[in-house]
């Protein structure tokens, strides 16, 4: 019903039913003064306070009736001394209230705040209605005309002609606060677990669950109180260097700062280091040769400090993965270890050479064949000889891939003769012959 149809209450109709409605409820009301207070809800619920007024039977106090914050449902009672309790407890028989207006559904009836919109919806029932002295009056008092924005009501209630039109805007929806060392939960105050179980501080509300509660046994989350700080990394005092680590995690072994060699021995206790073992932590000793790696790496600056790398040359033979032949290692106390890249063997020169054909008329002429790889040079001679040819090997030929050289100037037995440098510092050689067919004279 609209607020609009309000002044009408004052009509003759009006008039003629609220008379005879209060003149039936004066001995219940009488009655109802002596009754002993209702039991308010639950601590964990969101309290009412504040009155809501109505013209026709004065102020209502409200303070009686609490909402529950995971549902938005509202119990308890309100209060008016005209005409007495007004029952919140939907489905409450000892209230007379297990029934509604007729077409309201049941599901209809429960007095509820919509925790979305905060729009009202449902009844509340003055518990003195349906009594043989109310005259047939119901009780019913509708909320749908009222909204929670939240925290402060506002708009009107419906009580038909008995009640009128009442007024909600006096009346606020607090949260709820649980008790000193209780968290909120699903409704309800829990205590904290943990051990030592419990916590301190003040209790958690709807919108603040945990409060300041603070878990006895040290853990970081109230209420269940089992989860604890990681420890920060940590350079101590006895010159270790701690990693972070999970609260309960140990830390042993050489974790010693740089330019410290020895061992560790800590432990995370809920975000708290605690040594178990005094630190064996010494200064290191700095690296004074210059050469590494069983001296196929040289030029190592000296002295590098322990825990440091320096970068030298590989010696001739040897190649490292650095430009220029470069090798990198790292100091740990006085010793050269742990290469990033170390020097290792180049290999050896490889090389053929042969003849086709290999026997020939003189004079005649024979094809040489060769190929070198892995070297850095090399020459072919002919009877030890290297003027035979102007054709020398090149460097783009010694690649491992077959060359020839062609010789027409065969008189005599002729032995060729293939001699590299590898790149390894050493040398490799190969040979073939050329022989001369006989010619056989009669005397």
């Amino acid at each position: 019903m609209n607020k609009t149809i309000k002044p009408f209450l004052s009509t003759r109709r009006s008039l003629r039913t609220g008379v005879f409605a209060f003149s039936a409820l004066a001995i219940v009301i009488a009655a109802a003064s002596i009754i002993a207070p209702r039991v308010r809800a639950s601590s964990s619920l969101n309290p009412l306070s504040g009155y809501a007024w109505s013209s026709t039977i004065g102020w209502i106090d409200m303070s009686g009736v609490s909402e529950d914050p995971t549902t938005g449902y509202l119990s308890g009672y309100a209060w008016a001394s005209t005409i007495g309790w007004i029952s919140f407890n939907w489905n409450n028989s000892s209230d007379n209230f297990t029934s509604c207006p007729a077409g309201t559904t049941a599901a209809a009836c429960q007095p509820m705040i919509n925790l979305t919109t905060g729009a009202l919806s449902g009844f509340a029932k003055a518990t003195a209605a349906n009594e043989a002295q109310s005259g047939g009056w119901d009780g019913y008092i509708g909320l749908s005309g009222v909204t929670d924005p939240p925290g402060q009501l506002s708009g009107y209630a419906w009580g038909s002609t008995v009640v009128g039109w009442v007024d909600m805007s006096g009346v606020s929806v607090s949260t709820a606060t649980c008790p000193t060392g209780e968290a909120y939960s699903n409704g309800t105050c829990v205590s904290c677990g943990g051990s030592p179980a419990g916590c301190t501080g003040a209790g958690g509300t709807a919108t603040n669950p945990t409060g300041s509660l603070v878990c006895s046994d040290g853990a970081t989350n109230p209420p269940t109180c089992d989860t604890f700080a990681s420890c920060n990394s940590k350079n101590t005092s006895d010159n270790c260097s701690l990693p972070g680590t999970p609260s309960g995690g140990v830390v042993n072994g050489p974790y010693c700062s740089s330019g410290y060699t020895g061992t560790c021995d800590y432990t995370c206790n809920n975000g708290t280091w605690t040594e178990n073992s005094p630190s064996t932590c010494t200064a290191a000793l700095s690296c004074t040769s210059s050469t590494a790696g069983g001296g196929t790496c040289t030029s190592l600056p000296t002295p590098t400090p322990s825990g440091s790398s320096a970068s030298g040359t590989c010696v001739s033979g040897y190649t490292g993965a650095g430009a220029g032949d470069s090798c990198s290692y790292t100091c740990e106390n006085g010793v050269w270890t742990l290469p990033y890249s170390g020097c290792t063997p180049l290999p050896p020169a490889t090389v053929t050479i042969s003849a086709s054909p290999t026997r020939v008329k003189a004079p005649g002429s024979s094809t040489i064949i060769w190929s070198a790889s892995s070297v850095t040079g090399c020459s072919i001679t002919k009877n030890g000889s290297s003027s035979w040819t102007t054709k020398q090997p090149t460097s783009s030929e010694e690649n491992g891939t077959p060359q020839t050289i062609t010789d027409n100037g065969i008189t005599s037995q002729s032995i060729y003769v293939i001699t590299c440098t590898g790149q390894d510092g050493g040398t490799a050689a190969a040979s073939t012959t050329v022989n001369i067919v006989p010619i056989f004279q009669e005397f």
